[in-house]
């Protein structure tokens, strides 16, 4: 097999994503208020082999509160829901 094709057939696993999100927890649901949400930007990576989805995503806070909004890197196999 030749360097481009195994480039190409690569290529066909790789796929990157941007995303957003915002949530919180709460014990009850009449202690839910929408201000209080955290929300953060985010960006990943996809392998996608033919045993397992794998992932890789960097996300930081964009709005937080009084949480501090420092940056994570999340390692995941599968889809995340």
């Amino acid at each position: 097999m030749s360097r481009q094709e195994l480039c190409g057939r690569a290529y066909r696993w790789v796929r990157g994503v941007g995303f957003f999100e915002a949530g919180n927890v709460s014990d009850r649901w009449v202690d839910v208020r929408l201000g209080e949400l955290v929300g953060s930007i985010g960006i990943g990576v996809r392998l996608a082999t033919p045993f397992a989805l794998l992932r890789v995503d960097y996300a930081k806070a964009i709005w937080a509160g009084a949480l501090p909004r420092s940056g994570r890197v999340i390692f995941g196999i599968g889809h995340a829901f």
